[in-house]
Protein backbone atom coordinates (compact mmCIF):
# COMPACT_ATOMS: atom_id res chain seq x y z
CA UNK A 1 0.00 0.00 0.00
CA UNK A 2 3.04 2.11 0.64
CA UNK A 3 4.26 1.89 -2.58
CA UNK A 4 1.08 2.68 -4.03
CA UNK A 5 0.33 6.01 -2.01
CA UNK A 6 3.59 7.90 -3.36
CA UNK A 7 2.61 7.85 -6.49
CA UNK A 8 1.45 10.94 -7.84
CA UNK A 9 -1.77 10.15 -9.64
CA UNK A 10 -3.25 9.15 -5.87
CA UNK A 11 -3.68 13.20 -5.32
CA UNK A 12 -6.10 13.69 -7.98
CA UNK A 13 -9.62 12.60 -6.72
CA UNK A 14 -10.90 12.02 -10.00
CA UNK A 15 -8.67 8.81 -10.99
CA UNK A 16 -8.62 5.08 -10.31
CA UNK A 17 -6.02 5.16 -7.87
CA UNK A 18 -6.90 7.62 -5.11
CA UNK A 19 -8.78 4.61 -4.15
CA UNK A 20 -5.70 3.54 -2.16
CA UNK A 21 -5.77 6.56 -0.26
CA UNK A 22 -9.67 5.83 1.05
CA UNK A 23 -8.66 2.61 1.92
CA UNK A 24 -5.49 3.74 4.02
CA UNK A 25 -7.96 6.36 6.11
CA UNK A 26 -10.25 3.36 6.75
CA UNK A 27 -7.31 1.10 7.99
CA UNK A 28 -5.99 4.09 10.01
CA UNK A 29 -9.51 5.20 11.46
CA UNK A 30 -11.57 1.95 11.50
CA UNK A 31 -13.33 1.65 14.67
CA UNK A 32 -11.90 -0.28 17.49
CA UNK A 33 -13.44 -3.45 19.13
CA UNK A 34 -16.22 -1.16 21.32
CA UNK A 35 -16.76 0.93 17.74
CA UNK A 36 -14.81 4.21 18.37
CA UNK A 37 -12.90 5.74 15.85
CA UNK A 38 -9.71 7.24 17.10
CA UNK A 39 -7.82 9.53 14.86
CA UNK A 40 -4.04 8.87 14.63
CA UNK A 41 -2.35 12.19 15.96
CA UNK A 42 0.92 13.10 13.88
CA UNK A 43 3.35 15.31 15.64
CA UNK A 44 6.14 17.01 13.36
CA UNK A 45 8.03 19.43 15.95
CA UNK A 46 10.30 20.59 13.03
CA UNK A 47 8.09 20.25 9.74
CA UNK A 48 9.73 22.73 7.25
CA UNK A 49 7.79 22.94 4.31
CA UNK A 50 5.04 20.80 6.06
CA UNK A 51 5.46 17.61 3.85
CA UNK A 52 4.52 15.79 6.65
CA UNK A 53 2.13 17.00 8.12
CA UNK A 54 0.15 17.47 4.60
CA UNK A 55 -0.02 13.64 3.76
CA UNK A 56 -0.96 13.10 7.67
CA UNK A 57 -4.22 15.19 6.95
CA UNK A 58 -4.69 13.49 3.41
CA UNK A 59 -4.90 10.26 5.46
CA UNK A 60 -7.51 11.39 7.84
CA UNK A 61 -4.77 12.21 10.44
CA UNK A 62 -4.80 15.13 12.91
CA UNK A 63 -1.41 17.10 12.25
CA UNK A 64 0.06 18.87 14.36
CA UNK A 65 3.31 21.02 12.53
CA UNK A 66 5.61 23.19 14.19
CA UNK A 67 8.83 25.02 13.09
CA UNK A 68 11.38 27.76 14.24
CA UNK A 69 12.24 28.82 10.82
CA UNK A 70 9.66 31.49 10.59
CA UNK A 71 10.45 30.84 6.60
CA UNK A 72 9.12 27.83 7.27
CA UNK A 73 6.13 27.90 9.17
CA UNK A 74 4.53 30.71 6.37
CA UNK A 75 5.25 28.07 4.12
CA UNK A 76 3.28 25.67 6.04
CA UNK A 77 0.38 28.10 6.65
CA UNK A 78 0.04 27.65 2.75
CA UNK A 79 0.18 24.85 2.74
CA UNK A 80 -1.69 23.63 5.66
CA UNK A 81 -4.03 25.95 6.32
CA UNK A 82 -4.72 28.57 3.75
CA UNK A 83 -5.61 25.71 1.13
CA UNK A 84 -7.47 24.05 3.54
CA UNK A 85 -9.66 26.62 5.35
CA UNK A 86 -10.53 29.11 1.92
CA UNK A 87 -10.38 25.92 -0.97
CA UNK A 88 -14.44 26.51 -1.45
CA UNK A 89 -14.04 29.92 -2.09
CA UNK A 90 -15.12 31.08 -5.51
CA UNK A 91 -13.36 33.73 -6.86
CA UNK A 92 -14.15 35.60 -10.17
CA UNK A 93 -14.90 32.90 -12.54
CA UNK A 94 -17.21 31.22 -9.69
CA UNK A 95 -14.78 28.68 -9.61
CA UNK A 96 -13.01 26.94 -6.17
CA UNK A 97 -9.70 25.50 -5.68
CA UNK A 98 -11.15 22.08 -6.46
CA UNK A 99 -13.80 22.75 -9.56
CA UNK A 100 -12.47 21.80 -12.65
CA UNK A 101 -12.32 25.71 -13.60
CA UNK A 102 -8.76 27.71 -12.91
CA UNK A 103 -9.59 30.89 -10.93
CA UNK A 104 -10.72 30.38 -7.25
CA UNK A 105 -10.04 33.12 -5.15
CA UNK A 106 -7.40 31.82 -2.92
CA UNK A 107 -5.39 31.34 -6.14
CA UNK A 108 -6.29 35.30 -7.67
CA UNK A 109 -5.57 36.45 -3.70
CA UNK A 110 -2.18 34.78 -4.09
CA UNK A 111 -1.16 35.97 -7.43
CA UNK A 112 -2.58 39.68 -6.16
CA UNK A 113 -0.37 39.40 -2.88
CA UNK A 114 2.68 38.36 -4.46
CA UNK A 115 1.97 41.31 -7.16
CA UNK A 116 2.12 43.47 -4.95
CA UNK A 117 4.27 43.03 -3.01
CA UNK A 118 6.95 42.74 -5.43
CA UNK A 119 6.21 45.72 -6.74
CA UNK A 120 6.93 47.31 -3.45
CA UNK A 121 10.66 45.31 -2.79
CA UNK A 122 11.27 46.38 -6.48
CA UNK A 123 10.71 49.98 -5.23
CA UNK A 124 12.34 50.11 -2.14
CA UNK A 125 15.79 48.12 -3.57
CA UNK A 126 16.08 49.13 -7.62
CA UNK A 127 18.41 51.74 -6.81
CA UNK A 128 20.96 48.55 -5.60
CA UNK A 129 20.61 46.33 -8.78
CA UNK A 130 21.71 48.61 -11.91
CA UNK A 131 20.80 47.23 -14.92
CA UNK A 132 22.54 47.81 -18.39
CA UNK A 133 21.03 48.72 -21.41
CA UNK A 134 17.59 48.48 -20.03
CA UNK A 135 17.95 44.94 -19.06
CA UNK A 136 16.23 43.47 -15.87
CA UNK A 137 19.44 41.88 -13.68
CA UNK A 138 17.83 38.05 -12.12
CA UNK A 139 20.91 36.85 -10.96
CA UNK A 140 24.60 38.00 -9.90
CA UNK A 141 27.60 35.39 -9.94
CA UNK A 142 28.73 36.70 -6.09
CA UNK A 143 32.58 35.37 -5.30
CA UNK A 144 35.11 36.15 -2.34
CA UNK A 145 38.10 38.20 -3.76
CA UNK A 146 41.51 38.96 -2.50
CA UNK A 147 43.97 41.30 -3.18
CA UNK A 148 46.99 40.42 -5.25
CA UNK A 149 50.12 40.86 -3.17
CA UNK A 150 52.14 42.48 -5.82
CA UNK A 151 52.56 46.58 -4.59
CA UNK A 152 52.67 47.23 -7.74
CA UNK A 153 48.93 45.74 -8.70
CA UNK A 154 47.10 45.40 -5.72
CA UNK A 155 43.39 44.62 -7.87
CA UNK A 156 40.98 42.79 -6.30
CA UNK A 157 41.18 39.32 -7.78
CA UNK A 158 37.82 36.86 -7.32
CA UNK A 159 38.54 33.92 -6.42
CA UNK A 160 36.48 30.98 -8.62
CA UNK A 161 36.40 27.60 -8.95
CA UNK A 162 35.48 28.04 -12.34
CA UNK A 163 34.07 30.51 -15.00
CA UNK A 164 30.95 28.75 -16.30
CA UNK A 165 27.95 29.69 -16.11
CA UNK A 166 25.98 27.26 -18.29
CA UNK A 167 27.59 24.01 -19.33
CA UNK A 168 24.94 21.66 -21.19
CA UNK A 169 25.50 19.50 -24.38
CA UNK A 170 23.67 22.31 -26.46
CA UNK A 171 24.10 25.06 -24.31
CA UNK A 172 27.92 26.45 -23.50
CA UNK A 173 28.11 29.86 -21.58
CA UNK A 174 31.41 31.14 -19.94
CA UNK A 175 32.25 34.27 -17.65
CA UNK A 176 35.67 35.61 -19.16
CA UNK A 177 37.54 37.89 -17.19
CA UNK A 178 39.19 40.82 -18.85
CA UNK A 179 42.18 42.13 -17.52
CA UNK A 180 44.47 45.13 -18.47
CA UNK A 181 47.46 46.56 -17.41
CA UNK A 182 46.56 50.04 -17.14
CA UNK A 183 43.59 49.57 -15.00
CA UNK A 184 43.17 48.06 -11.77
CA UNK A 185 39.60 47.04 -12.32
CA UNK A 186 38.73 43.40 -13.66
CA UNK A 187 36.15 43.36 -16.11
CA UNK A 188 33.96 40.40 -17.61
CA UNK A 189 32.27 38.97 -21.04
CA UNK A 190 29.70 36.79 -21.35
CA UNK A 191 30.81 34.64 -24.09
CA UNK A 192 28.55 31.60 -25.81
CA UNK A 193 29.38 28.69 -27.64
CA UNK A 194 32.25 28.82 -30.20
CA UNK A 195 32.90 32.64 -28.91
CA UNK A 196 34.70 30.90 -25.84
CA UNK A 197 38.59 31.30 -26.56
CA UNK A 198 39.82 29.65 -23.23
CA UNK A 199 39.50 26.71 -20.74
CA UNK A 200 36.85 28.22 -18.22
CA UNK A 201 37.22 25.28 -15.87
CA UNK A 202 40.98 25.88 -15.51
CA UNK A 203 40.46 29.66 -14.96
CA UNK A 204 42.87 30.26 -17.74
CA UNK A 205 43.92 31.08 -21.48
CA UNK A 206 42.54 34.71 -21.38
Amino acid sequence: MIADLVKWEVTDPATMDAGVVAKAKRNLISPDAKGARRIPVVLDPFAGGGAIPLEAERLGCHAIANDLNPVAHIIQLATLEYAQNFSDLAGSSGSSLFSDNERPLIAEALEWSVGAIRQQVERDVKHFYQSTDGEVVIGYIWARTIQCPNPACRVEIPLMGSWWLCKKPKKKVALKPITESTSKIIEFEVLEGDEIDFDPHKCSGY
